[in-house]
């Protein structure tokens, strides 16, 4: 067999604006290298399962569910969420819960002589004084006892001892002054208490009180700021935070109320990982359709939220961290999302135990009927350009009386049509493989002279990966998926002058969206056990596909 071009397949090499092909015959390596391009950075898994961004132009090796790599092209988008990684700020609304970063990314100490070295720096109410190192109450009547802190807002962690107890019950928790505040620790023995809160406008204080006649004594006050981590990854959840529920009996949510879109389809999606609670729902909020996912199987749940969506993903990342997502079709201006926990996939209202909750990060709202890759806003909306790539190559790489193009590609049911060619640099002289934007249809057509002469359409199942070759020769061509002959023709030209391959068509109107693992370029005509051979995925049903492919 004459593989002329050799493109993936786990040989990955990148730089700005380039990928490269090669050709390996007679063991004599030959770069042909791919033209890219996109005017903006993006996102990718690495090779590691981390979640990184990749500068504009470089094209991307995308690793997710698999370890070879796919080399990854995706049309425009953008994401309308204007804070899609901030979660404590005030963009998004909380709802019986708040959000906790990482205690181990904890920042300076906002209290002063929180070991309470010296009598100063703390307001006492009655029965309260500062003496040994320690605040100690002792007061049959209501006692008091606060500071204010250096932060307004963000995550803080608090923690303190109370040693000496000896009755009653010590109230702990943040607040904008004494006596108002959520009470988020109550202490009714000696030991160590910590509580994460989220700060949400106006000077704060920490602020210790009782009603019931607390005895007892506290040291080693502490509240520091949370800045919580940087990406997803295998180890760590970078950049995300815990979405926690209070103890209050109702929704445990977080949702947003500013985003604008057209009518039509849209896409919300949310990167997550359990922790103390393995159901989380996304919701647009505007028609009330959403579902629960389960995390701790990677699977949807047993019920929706609400109304049901159009249609809903979860993609394993790494790590027991997933990417979920619902698409719905909205009918007016407005599309909201709201991002919930639930205790049994099936309710949304439930008593919650004030430290359960799961990891969120990286939520994405887009005009598209499908997700695409992860867009990081950080106050603002912003758009990922789309990815283009195409080579003219050398003389003597692709067959210009026979050959075969062969594509192994997921191919994403996403309302793109898709294309990669083979062509004299027009779209007169052309060898592609299609797929329609809308329903299950892939196409092979040839075109010779302006005119087609091959034109075959089947009916094959999207969301699917896909190994697809097409064989052209005088009066001997036939087009094959995993395995599986779809159709053959023996009565058509060959085009001339082939001297490019495009992952878009040569008016640039139609791009190959989708995740490549590899394409090869054979300057003969294979033989039927080799196509069969060349394009069998074991993975993929194919005496299924033999029997239920349709032809258009």
């Amino acid at each position: 067999m004459a593989n002329t071009m050799k493109f993936g397949n786990g040989q990955w090499a990148t730089k700005k604006d380039s990928i490269l092909a090669y050709n390996d015959e007679n063991a004599n390596f030959k770069p042909l290298p791919f033209v890219t391009s996109r005017a903006s950075t993006a996102t990718r898994v690495n090779k590691a399962g981390l979640l990184e961004t990749v500068a504009s132009g470089i094209p991307r090796v995308d690793y997710l569910g698999n370890t070879k790599g796919a080399y990854l092209l995706e049309p425009q988008s953008t994401n309308l969420i204007a804070q899609s990684e901030s979660f404590g700020s005030s963009y998004w609304t909380k709802s019986g819960s708040s959000i906790e970063g990482d205690a181990s990314t904890a920042g300076g100490e906002q209290v002063v002589n929180g070991d309470f070295a010296t009598d100063t720096d703390w307001t006492k109410g009655a029965g309260t004084t500062i003496s040994g190192g320690k605040a100690n109450f002792s007061s049959a009547t209501p006692v008091a006892l606060y500071q204010t802190i250096g932060l307004s807002s963000g995550n803080v962690l608090v923690s303190f001892s109370v040693t000496n107890y000896t009755s009653g019950t010590l109230n702990a928790y943040v607040g904008l002054s004494q006596g108002v505040g959520t009470i988020n620790v109550s202490a009714n023995a000696t030991g160590t208490y910590t509580f994460q809160m989220n700060l949400d406008g106006g000077n704060s204080n920490i602020i210790f009180g009782s009603s019931n006649s607390f005895i007892g004594s506290i040291d080693n006050v502490s509240v520091k700021e949370v800045q919580g981590f940087s990406a997803p990854s295998a180890d760590t959840p970078l950049g995300a935070f815990k979405l926690v529920e209070d103890t209050s009996t109702g929704s445990h949510s977080v949702y947003e109320f500013s985003t604008s879109v057209s009518a039509g389809k849209v896409t919300h999606s949310v990167i997550a990982k359990s922790n103390g609670r393995r159901y989380l729902g996304i919701v647009d909020l505007v028609l009330d359709k959403g579902y629960y996912f389960d995390l701790d199987n990677g699977v949807i749940a047993d019920s929706f939220v609400l109304g049901a969506a159009d249609s809903y993903d979860i993609q394993s990342i790494s790590s027991d961290w997933y990417r979920i997502s619902i698409t719905v079709t909205a009918t007016g201006t407005q599309s909201w999302m709201k991002i919930l926990l639930s205790n049994d996939g099936v309710n949304e209202s439930y008593t919650g135990n004030g430290t359960s909750g799961i990891y969120i990060f990286g939520a994405q709202l887009e005009q598209k009927s499908h997700p695409t890759s992860y867009i990081p806003t950080q106050g603002g909306i912003e758009t990922r350009f789309a990815d283009s790539c195409s080579q003219t190559v050398p003389d003597g790489i692709i067959g210009q009386t026979e050959g075969v193009l062969f594509v192994d590609s997921f191919i994403p049911n996403d309302g793109n049509e898709k294309v990669i060619q083979l062509s004299d640099g027009t779209n007169n002289n052309v060898v592609r493989i299609f797929a329609r934007a809308s329903g299950d249809l892939i196409r092979f057509q040839m075109v010779t002279g302006g005119g087609f002469v091959v034109l075959s359409s089947f009916s094959l199942p999207s969301d699917n990966r896909y190994k697809l070759a097409f064989k052209y020769k005088l009066n001997n061509v036939s087009m094959w998926a995993n395995g599986v002959k779809l159709g053959i023709d023996t009565n058509c030209t060959i085009p001339s002058g082939l001297n490019r391959i495009n992952f878009n068509d040569e008016g640039d109107t139609t791009t190959f969206y989708g995740n490549v693992k590899e394409v090869k370029v054979y300057d003969i005509a294979l033989t039927d056990l080799e196509l069969e051979t060349l394009t069998s995925y074991t993975s993929f049903n194919a005496m299924a596909l033999a029997l239920n492919y349709k032809i258009q």
